[in-house]
């Protein structure tokens, strides 16, 4: 092999790693600030996305490495890449308001399976492929290729998932940027696949690697920007209310999903007295107290998250985890943004722009609107 070929080969796997290491940052950063679950395994999945390239970054460029170390090497990396892989896809799956476990414990054993084939000495081994230049696992066993088919079978159900979620989006929401760049991680990661066998050798290798691991990066980080929204959601919501701590009786941001384009460019004075009324309502009552999270009126539930200098308050029918997620998100945006200043005064209320465009980003999931008028 040429020294320009293994150059290039090498940063390919370098790129690689750069890619799977950002974003291995921005997953835990988005942790962080969602507390959601599925952010934190899509962090651990990318982890070991770094993992499994650091591995192949150390043995499989060389012929001249020992081939005990190889063999151990790549083993390990195609565990760390299909538990990596499995992350992923529990990921997205995970983001729904019913996660579909019954599948995803199918999903596992697929996934699993093909960890214990490659710690197997009898059904993998490895050889250094003069084409490519490079060492690869090779497998003469039927169950290596059914099984790495059957993992390709979530694919599937995230496609049937992206058209449902496609039928529902809210083109002024964040979800609508996120799909773009999923969209174009998808035909990234296609048209990496295609590199490979219009040129089978070093060159095409090299282009599939940096195709495939960009198109990883855009569907990953698509996902971390906007954790909601492949989400279906059961919720019909009807209002959000976020008020200062100073003074809960008076909100000072609200929006009305009844009014489905939210273009007031202020809260109109009515919005005002209706949440005025509902938090007077909620707030004088001696039995409520900080830990009443939750207030069911009727068919409705008013949910209700505080932070150290505001209370956000959720008005819906049937509010599930999805909705609950991002009913604290926005609440803790403030406290974010605010809590340095010690809040905001309940006198002076917060742009309805501001307060819209923090909706539209956080509540970027399929929910259902209301049909009737708040009571």
């Amino acid at each position: 092999m040429s020294m320009e070929v293994y150059l290039a080969n090498m940063i390919s796997n370098l790129f690689m790693l750069a890619i799977y290491s950002t974003l291995v940052v921005v997953s835990m950063k988005q942790f962080l600030l969602w507390r959601f679950r599925p952010i934190l395994h899509l962090g651990i999945g990318m982890s070991l996305m770094a993992i499994s390239s650091i591995f192949d970054l150390f043995v499989r460029y060389s012929q001249e490495t020992p081939i005990y170390l190889v063999d151990m090497f790549l083993r390990l990396s195609g565990v760390c890449f299909y538990l990596a892989a499995f992350l992923v896809i529990r990921s997205l799956l995970e983001s729904q308001s019913d996660t579909p476990w019954n599948r995803l414990i199918i999903y596992a054993f697929f996934y699993g399976a093909m960890c214990l084939l490659y710690l197997l000495p009898r059904y993998v081994w490895v050889a250094f492929d003069m084409t490519t230049g490079l060492w690869v696992v090779l497998s003469d066993s039927v169950y290596f290729p059914i099984l790495n088919t059957m993992t390709a079978l979530p694919a599937i159900e995230i496609i049937v998932l992206i058209l449902r979620r496609l039928r529902r989006v809210n083109l002024r929401s964040s979800a609508i940027h996120s799909f773009r760049l999923f969209g174009l991680g998808c035909i990234i990661a296609s048209l990496g696949t295609g590199i490979i066998y219009l040129f089978p050798n070093a060159v095409g290798m090299t282009l599939s690697n940096i195709s495939l691991s960009i198109a990883m990066g855009l569907v990953v980080y698509s996902f971390a920007r906007t954790p909601l929204f492949l989400s279906l959601s059961s919720s019909v919501l009807y209002r959000i209310i976020l008020s200062s701590n100073d003074d809960p009786s008076l909100p000072i941001a609200c929006v009305d999903w009844l009014d489905r384009s939210m273009t007031t460019p202020e809260m109109t004075s009515a919005a005002l007295h209706g949440a005025s009324i509902l938090l007077n309502e909620i707030t004088a009552t001696d039995e409520i107290n900080e830990k009443i999270s939750r207030i069911k009126l009727g068919k409705r539930e008013v949910v209700i998250e505080r932070t150290n200098h505001f209370t956000g308050y959720l008005v819906a029918e049937n509010p599930d985890k999805v909705s609950l997620i991002a009913l604290r998100r926005i609440t803790n945006i403030y406290e974010e943004r605010y809590a340095f200043s010690g809040g905001v005064s309940a006198n002076f209320p917060i742009s309805h722009g501001e307060f819209v465009s923090d909706v539209f980003r956080v509540f970027s999931f399929s929910y259902k609107y209301p049909t009737s008028n708040l009571s």
